[in-house]
């Protein structure tokens, strides 16, 4: 049974080492874990943990509970008491009805057999329990962390980033895990930060699959500084094939665009390039399109034609959907 524990136990960790990975491998990196979770915490030899209120047990030993190295709290499971190493104070148990009092009988939370628990941090959350060890920690219907029973650890956000806490006992019940992480030591202060890091981390990834930021937006200076060529035929034979396109050639995936204007085109490259691989001649460019809505949106394409001095018949966008505003755009009837 034992091996078996710390054979889950070892899939677990290793399936969340590593910290920086795109989105696609975090995704299965995290389906993994919980596959190697539930297949090990699936087999007869692995107890399935059940939330219970605690009982008193004689001559119980005292389970320390850590976050790194640092202790946060001790509990005595034969006077059911629970000592906070920050400030001393004792809280003690009702195991009839999962309450926790001070020294003076003041409320401190408490716990229940169906996974409420009460603290003065997040206030009240449910554990829920997902496989044989594994629990999930609510608030409002969201995730804020785990609880693998059969280690003794309580995660907060995304066990990987280090929001972790470990008890020395692993048959301490999990509603008390809960109660001490999350009623006392995490902190709405580090969920805030973490909520930061998981944005900036997906916001990353999304950078990295798109190749391009969807959030960017450009300012005219921005715009003018990547002008490579002042050809004016140049210039006025991609406006022609601009103005050629009803909603900028976007009706079917952007009706946004319909009866817009080409407000100006930029050249982004010094010359007509011959393609030696192919029968046409490029010029990349940028193009600002004047919404009726008041925006003005900036794209990046290609302009592509058969002959040096043909007109040009096709334009290659290399990311479809890339739009993005231009915060100082002066209109000229403006």
């Amino acid at each position: 049974m034992r091996q078996s524990i710390r054979i889950a136990a070892l899939i677990v960790a290793a399936s969340f080492a590593f910290s920086q990975v795109a989105d696609a491998q975090l995704g299965g990196m995290l389906n993994r874990a919980r596959s190697a979770i539930k297949e090990a915490a699936s087999t007869p030899s692995t107890p399935k943990v059940k939330l219970a209120i605690p009982k008193a047990v004689s001559g119980g030993q005292t389970a320390v509970f850590k976050r790194g190295e640092k202790e946060v709290a001790k509990w005595n499971p034969a006077t059911l008491e629970l000592t906070m190493t920050a400030d001393g104070a004792v809280y003690k148990l009702d195991p009839k009805t999962g309450n926790f009092t001070d020294a003076s009988g003041a409320s401190k939370g408490s716990i229940s057999a169906d996974g409420t628990v009460v603290g003065p941090l997040f206030g009240t959350l449910q554990v829920v329990q997902d496989t044989n060890v594994l629990f999930f920690v609510n608030k409002d219907g969201e995730r804020l962390g785990g609880i693998v029973a059969s280690m003794g650890e309580t995660y907060f956000g995304d066990r990987r980033r280090g929001y972790n806490g470990i008890v020395s006992d692993t048959g301490v019940n999990p509603l008390l895990l809960a109660y001490v992480y999350f009623g006392y030591v995490f902190t709405p202060e580090e969920e805030a930060e973490f909520e930061v890091e998981h944005a900036a981390a997906e916001k990353k990834a999304r950078i990295k699959q798109l190749g391009y930021d969807p959030d960017r937006t450009y300012t005219t200076e921005e715009l003018y500084d990547m002008i490579e060529w002042k050809d004016e035929d140049a210039i006025n034979e991609i406006l022609k094939y601009e103005n050629s396109l009803t909603y900028a050639g976007f009706r079917d995936t952007h009706p946004e665009f319909k009866n817009c204007k080409v407000g100006a085109v930029g050249l982004m490259t010094n010359q007509w390039v011959d393609n030696p691989n192919a029968t046409y001649y490029w010029v990349d460019y940028w193009v600002v399109y004047e919404l009726t809505d008041g925006r003005n949106i900036v794209t990046f394409s290609t302009a592509r034609k058969k002959f040096r001095y043909g007109d040009v018949e096709n334009r290659y966008r290399e990311h479809a959907d890339r739009f993005h505003e231009v915060t100082d755009w002066v209109r000229k009837e403006e």
